[in-house]
């Protein structure tokens, strides 16, 4: 950090602070709109325990650096700021001095902005100017939003193209299929060429996307343009049998997941067959909880990119469908009609972190999104799931509840016996 000293200058993506901010109202303002401009302008990184003269940095006297001091920052931009950017908080100790240091706060530019700040009882949107802050106008906060809200169609535009260039790969009539979409707010890149190629093989070939159905696992693995392709074995006219997926270079990707087929078969190299699907409940809360932490490995680890990500979530074909469920081998139960006219659909925003790695934030995730899915079948929500991202036991299968107990227990994941 000494290095800064009579170098670095404030610019519109970097400010210097020399004390924390303070506890008062005005503190608390200073700081979220610090953090609100930063997001609503270009990024950039505010630099606390750094001593400026005309805009220079000048000394480095740094300020206190402790996990009370970054909670109380988070706190205060999650309370203060509207919607939440993304942002991170982190210390860099002064080796000569204990617990002191200079405090890191790193804003990337928002997806979602404008972010706005309340000031004097109403919302007022910050963006840097320069090295200082100036806020936006009632017409420039009009041409922000409208940026949002076309920033989403694109969003949902791109979603649907997933969506439908998965679908194209698979066979009509042969199996029901969750359909999960999902596209990185900030895009990531991944190179394509030999050696990612190898390394995506042996991430995926021989595992599962389930997550408490081992045996349907990725059977080959291959590159199109700006994208991975990955299948679960092939049909004779080469078309992917219970899985597929797409992932792009950009961090988005679709995958389908078999979560139904004909009463009696057929296997999945018989012929099609056109007549009424069953599909299992807890085969589409299995295949939801799994496509969602899958797609979001992909963006985050892959194509290391993170922030928010929309998602869109269907089922595939939409004709005539009975939801089943199955509480034994020898068991099922009908408890729900697809409306073929209204075929289920749902559609978030996620953070990347919530569903890219196992945890009681995933397990909220899939709830809201297997939720929605069932409501298309008349279904008022997934019972295997709740929405605060405990795992109801009493609604898996006994066969499946050992791997369920283990799936979550490693986890820490809550398991609840309520009934709804």
């Amino acid at each position: 950090m000494v290095s800064l000293v009579g170098q670095a200058r404030e610019a519109y993506d970097l400010d210097f602070k020399q004390e924390l901010y303070s506890g008062s109202d005005r503190g608390k303002r200073d700081l979220c709109s610090d953090v609100a401009a930063m997001a609503n302008t270009a990024g950039g990184v505010i630099l606390v325990g750094v001593q400026d003269e005309h805009a220079t940095a000048s000394g480095v006297p740094g300020v206190e650096v402790t996990d009370d001091v970054i909670n109380r920052i988070r706190q205060v931009v999650a309370g203060g700021v509207t919607p939440l950017p993304q942002f991170d908080v982190f210390g860099v100790q002064d080796p000569g001095q204990a617990s002191r240091g200079v405090l890191v706060i790193a804003v990337p530019r928002s997806p979602t902005r404008p972010h706005g700040v309340l000031i004097n009882e109403g919302l007022r949107f910050p963006r840097r100017n320069g090295a200082t802050i100036a806020y936006l106008a009632e017409p420039e906060v009009a041409d922000a939003y409208r940026e949002r809200f076309r920033r989403a169609d694109d969003a949902d535009r791109t979603l649907r193209q997933y969506e439908a260039s998965v679908i194209s790969m698979l066979r009509p009539g042969q199996f029901s299929y969750l359909v999960l979409s999902l596209q990185p707010d900030v895009l990531g890149d991944v190179t394509i060429d030999t050696a990612s190629l190898r390394t995506f093989k042996n991430d995926v070939v021989g595992r599962s996307v389930r997550i408490f159905d081992s045996e349907c696992t990725w059977s080959d693995a291959r590159v199109a343009s700006g994208r991975f392709i990955a299948v679960h074995t092939y049909n004779e006219d080469r078309s992917p049998t219970y899985m597929a997926c797409e992932l792009y270079r950009t961090g988005g990707g679709a995958i389908a997941i078999m979560i139904g087929r004909p009463p009696d078969g057929p296997t999945s190299h018989e012929a099609a067959d056109e007549s009424r699907h069953d599909v299992s409940d807890e085969q589409c809360v299995d295949a939801v909880l799994g496509a969602l932490m899958f797609l979001g490995w992909h963006a985050r680890d892959r194509a290391a990119t993170g922030g928010t990500v929309s998602v869109r979530a269907t089922t595939w074909p939409n004709a005539a469908s009975d939801l089943v469920t199955y509480r034994s081998y020898q068991s099922r139960t009908r408890i729900g009609v697809l409306d073929a006219e209204r075929p289920p659909m749902f559609e978030s925003v996620f953070d990347l972190d919530d569903i890219a790695e196992p945890g009681s934030a995933l397990v909220a995730a899939a709830s809201r999104m297997a939720s929605g899915l069932l409501q298309g079948f008349g279904l008022p929500e997934a019972p295997q799931l709740s929405p605060t991202g405990a795992v109801r036991i009493n609604y898996w299968s006994g066969y499946r509840r050992n791997a369920v107990t283990s799936w979550t227990t490693e986890h820490n994941i809550e398991i609840s016996k309520e009934s709804i």
